[in-house]
């Protein structure tokens, strides 16, 4: 047996991943405003992908509120490369804060926030319900930009994304509503789910994988409903 190797095929090969390798280390330049798709907007903020660079930058110096300190690198490195600088919210409203508002805590710990204002657990409580019913973004500041939209509470839950697809799935259909896989949310749901998880049992047989015709074993995932972890 002969092995044929193409010695200029190797060589173009390698010219072509060093290449690459020299394209990977290049910065994209970028400008560091982009123009709004809508007439008469200002203009929005072009973030920066990891290999980009601003062509000229200016320190916007744009306030980020935020109600409790930001771990993520990625996400403080996006932020800052931009012209943000991180600032804690010191008020229950949103009427004065300019710039941007990063709203994605949990309703305990929204509790707490309003808690330590107020120093009035009735003040909070009324509070926390206001954000519920999205109050608190009626007096927002036109310029404000954040990350939180009325309803969207609805789809982000995990528990409520099912509970709203199984409502759409009957009122239109199953081949319009096929994409959440069977999903069950507890401890309502907990009768349901062992049953199904009943029906689903395969009967013990040595090395089952191995038969033909066999299905595999129903594996189930179990997520925590509103904790934001992507877990």
């Amino acid at each position: 047996m002969a092995l044929v190797i193409n010695f200029d095929r190797v060589g173009e090969e390698a010219t072509i991943k060093k290449n690459m390798r020299n394209n990977d280390n290049k910065e994209e330049i970028i400008s560091q405003l982009r123009p709004s798709i809508f007439a008469n907007m200002p203009p929005f903020i072009n973030f920066q992908a990891p290999k980009q660079r601003y062509e000229n930058f200016i320190p916007l110096d744009i306030p980020w509120n935020l109600w409790t300190v930001i771990s993520n690198p990625l996400l403080i490195r996006c932020m800052t490369r931009a012209g943000f600088r991180m600032k804690m919210i010191t008020d229950v409203s949103y009427s004065n804060l300019t710039g941007a508002i990063w709203d994605s805590i949990d309703s305990k710990t929204r509790f707490l926030m309003f808690l330590k204002i107020t120093k009035s657990p009735i003040e909070a409580a009324r509070l926390l319900a206001g954000v519920a019913n999205s109050k608190d973004l009626l007096k927002m500041n036109k310029e404000v930009k954040i990350n939180r939209l009325p309803g969207f509470t609805s789809i982000c839950r995990k528990d409520e994304l099912a509970r709203n697809h199984k409502i759409y799935r009957k009122k239109f259909g199953e081949n319009e509503f096929n994409f959440v896989p069977e999903t069950y949310a507890l401890p309502e749901n907990r009768s349901k789910l062992l049953q199904c998880m009943t029906r689903a049992q395969i009967p013990e047989a040595p090395n089952i994988r191995e038969i033909p015709g066999m299905n595999k074993p129903t594996q189930w995932i179990v997520k925590p409903t509103n904790q934001a972890r992507g877990e």
